[in-house]
């Protein structure tokens, strides 16, 4: 299955974005001239996960519920300007987090003998590029994330 993720530099932008219910992208993730093509394959009920470099942790999983707006910005959720935006359906709160050590854990990535980061694409090159995960990846994600 195919699970997007998205990286904030820290939990404040992190709680404002789900409570929000929206996300988007840094101005330099935006500048990336692959960046347009590839959000335009980014649909309505995917789901993505987000990632918080701070704290090294993923939270907050959810469904897309609108394709990104690729020429638009927001200036009103996040103290600076963010680009790309789309709405999201929260799963789960930032109050539960999963470290990195832990991802490390996950079936595929532990089966793969690679570093989390090489099967969760948090990479700033890899905005809007989904990750390939296993159904019990999911399992173990969702059920430590939001129920």
């Amino acid at each position: 299955m195919e699970l997007y993720v998205f990286s904030s530099s820290n939990l404040t932008n992190i709680w404002a974005g789900v409570g929000a219910r929206r996300w988007g992208i840094s101005a330099k993730q935006a500048q990336n001239p692959k960046t347009p093509t590839k959000a335009k394959a980014f649909r309505v009920g995917a789901l993505g996960i987000l990632y918080c470099t701070a704290t090294k942790s993923f939270m907050a999983p959810f469904f897309v519920s609108s394709t990104p707006q690729a020429s638009a910005s927001v200036q009103d959720v996040w103290p600076e300007e963010w680009w790309f935006p789309f709405s999201i359906q929260p799963l789960g709160s930032p109050a539960r987090q999963m470290d990195t050590n832990q991802i490390s854990k996950l079936p595929s990535v532990a089966a793969s003998g690679k570093t989390w980061n090489h099967i969760l694409f948090v990479q700033p090159d890899f905005v809007f590029q989904p990750s390939t995960i296993t159904d019990a990846d999911w399992e173990i994600l969702y059920t430590n994330l939001v129920s």
